[in-house]
C-alpha cells in the first residue's frame, strides 16, 4: 500500500524535508539567473544578411 501522508513519516524528517525544498529553490533561482545571463534569446546578437550569405554560400 502507498502511503500518502508524509508528516508522519520518520524517514523524512521535517528538517530534511525543508532543506531539500530550499536547496531545489535555490537551484532553480541560479539556473534562472544564469538563463537570463547567457542564454535569453536579449544577450544573443541579431544575424547580419551579408554575413550569413557568406556563411551559407561561402562566398
Amino acid at each position: 500500500m502507498i502511503r500518502t501522508d508524509l508528516r508522519a513519516d520518520p524517514m523524512f524528517p521535517k528538517v530534511v524535508r525543508r532543506d531539500v525544498i530550499v536547496l531545489l529553490c535555490l537551484k532553480a533561482a541560479a539556473l534562472t539567473l544564469i538563463y537570463f545571463l547567457f542564454i535569453a534569446p536579449a544577450t544573443k546578437p541579431e544575424p547580419q544578411a551579408s554575413a550569413m550569405a557568406a556563411h551559407l554560400i561561402g562566398g
